[in-house]
């Protein structure tokens, strides 16, 4: 049974500066659900997006019901680890030569291996193992993913290429933005909530 300690945002993220070793995370968001507010996408009958030949996915105009949404989803994964060093890590495992090099970030700068400042803005970067239990709402009342996808825009359709990182299991890094999205994060046997 984890310890909880109740923060708030700046708390947390002294909490995350001075916790420097690498140590398995579960961070607890709730973020709104991002829609477009007058166009509805085509499902199928699995509930895929349908796309046209011309490669870009059908649509029509149509008033979104659904603005507002939300999803309280958990992830877990590791912090203070060596990006680099995992991406080697992982040519080994499936047989090439470890020669990754890791570039400079394209924003922010790191406080530590944890911390991202940018902005004014703290995140927390997180190597990401599982995102689950997503949970939708509308004015505090759940709601069906179902309801909201066809108001999502799809990604679009990419051909599959090699991974800069050069191995076919993908190191997937995360930069969590701690900006009240965040509700709590347990590390160390220890939750953080967030007030």
């Amino acid at each position: 049974m984890s310890e909880e300690r109740k923060v708030n945002s700046e708390e947390l993220v002294k909490t995350l500066i001075d916790f420097t070793r690498c140590s398995p995370v579960v961070i607890e968001s709730v973020t709104e659900v991002k829609m477009n507010k007058k166009k509805k996408f085509e499902l199928d009958e699995n509930g895929e997006y349908v796309y046209g030949e011309d490669g870009n996915p059908v649509s029509m105009v149509e008033e979104n019901p659904y603005l507002g949404a939300t999803c309280r989803k958990f992830t877990n994964g590791i912090i203070n680890f060596d990006y680099e060093n995992a991406v080697n890590r992982q040519q080994v495992r499936e047989g090439t030569e470890p020669e990754f090099k890791a570039k400079e970030r394209k924003w922010g700068k790191h406080i530590t291996r944890a911390v991202i400042e940018h902005k004014d803005k703290y995140y927390v970067q997180i190597r990401e193992n599982k995102t689950y239990g997503h949970e939708y709402s509308l004015n505090g009342e759940p709601i069906a993913y179902s309801l909201l996808k066809p108001f999502i825009t799809p990604k679009k359709k990419v051909v599959v290429e090699e991974s800069h990182q050069g191995v076919e299991d993908e190191i997937k890094v995360r930069d969590v933005k701690l900006d009240g999205s965040v509700k709590a994060i347990t590390i160390d046997k220890v939750k953080y909530i967030v007030e």
